[in-house]
């Protein structure tokens, strides 16, 4: 991205809420090693200081160099071959977010839909629509984001409102009713599903405002999204959300709305506009990235060389993904986390002070 590319704070906002609901949309229940029903309500809660906390680095980062980006002041710190392994790192970070929503998403179309759609065909259409709309540009996706953050926000209020008389207050039992520590695990298992705090100082020279106050807007917001989606598949569903592969998505098509017949086929409809705009925006960053390497004059193979990738390996992993439990990946999203949110931000910041302690020697 050049520097003219910019989006506004409330953008960068609704950029990351829609990609972190994407996930939250189809997440599947952890097997009971994390609390459940009203403790998973109290988790969320607990989720928003700790972005908070995972976010200090990027934040610290930020204040030192004037919100310059990480890979724009790896370049200024280590010169082309450093900040180019920094531009590696990030791009195969971006495929490899997209890669797991192709696969996110060719799992539910088979399991919750029909196992008779095409594979091959849907992902493959996908990722072809996907990459072309990263080559339209940041802007364009961050507006996108926009409607779709507004549109998920009421959608979810309306499901809510809809499904009150379907919801059992005996289903609400006390969140410590299986022990604080499931809620505390609860928490720490929804955590790496925030990828979103991987990237966000990539993005701190492209927002025209605070982005420092427009993650912690986020962190505000997606609380208390996840807490009306919680509340209203415990509300529902009860013990039986432990059972089903996809729990909010069972407890819609509960719905019965007069004049929408089917509630379900709305959700599905607004959770694919959603997932379409977090794989455009993380292929925005990941031809941001390939470009520092190669050149723009590249960029339409690199679209494609990245498509390919993302294609191959998301119908490679499809089967075995789809027989898989949620947790398996945990471990591979805490360490993404703790790489890009926490190492790369603090090497950074450690690199810095070591050349501005030469140039004062220099100087003395």
């Amino acid at each position: 991205m050049n520097k003219n590319t910019r989006i506004s704070v409330s953008q960068l906002v609704c950029l990351l809420l829609v990609s972190r609901m994407t996930s939250a949309f189809t997440a599947s229940p952890a097997s009971g090693i994390a609390a459940g029903g009203s403790g998973l309500l109290l988790s969320a809660l607990l989720q928003a200081p700790l972005l908070l906390l995972l976010f200090l680095p990027t934040w610290w980062f930020g204040r030192r160099t004037n919100r310059a980006g990480t890979l724009d002041y790896a370049y200024v710190l280590f010169g082309k071959k450093g900040g180019g392994v920094l531009a590696v790192l990030y791009g195969l970070l971006c495929l490899l977010v997209i890669t797991g929503d192709l696969l996110r998403f060719q799992t539910f179309v088979s399991v919750a839909l029909s196992p008779d759609m095409s594979r091959v065909a849907l992902a493959a259409l996908l990722t072809l629509c996907v990459f072309f709309a990263a080559s339209c540009g940041f802007q364009a996706i961050a507006r996108a984001a926009g409607v779709a953050a507004v549109v998920m926000t009421l959608l979810l209020v309306f499901v809510a409102l809809t499904l009150l008389p379907e919801m059992e207050a005996i289903h609400f039992l006390s969140p410590f009713y299986e022990g604080s520590e499931s809620v505390v695990r609860g928490a720490l298992m929804e955590l790496p599903r925030c990828l979103e705090v991987t990237v966000i100082g990539l993005l701190l020279p492209y927002v025209n405002g605070n982005a420092h106050k427009g993650y912690a807007v986020w962190t505000g917001a997606l609380s208390a999204l996840l807490i009306v989606m919680q509340a209203t598949v415990t509300g529902v569903l009860g013990d039986f959300a432990d059972e089903v592969r996809f729990p909010f998505y069972a407890a819609v098509t509960a719905a019965d709305v007069g004049f929408l017949q089917r509630m379900d086929i709305v959700a599905l409809a607004v959770w694919m506009v959603a997932l379409f705009v977090k794989m455009a925006f993380y292929g925005t960053l990941y031809m941001s990235a390939a470009q520092r390497l190669f050149g723009d004059k590249h960029k339409p193979l690199l679209g494609w060389a990245g498509g390919l990738a993302v294609l191959a390996v998301g119908l490679l992993l499809a089967g075995p993904v789809a027989k898989t439990q949620p947790e398996v990946a945990a471990p591979v999203f805490v360490l993404l986390a703790a790489v890009f949110a926490v190492a790369v931000p603090l090497i950074l910041i450690a690199a810095d002070v070591l050349q501005e302690k030469r140039r004062r020697r220099v100087q003395a």
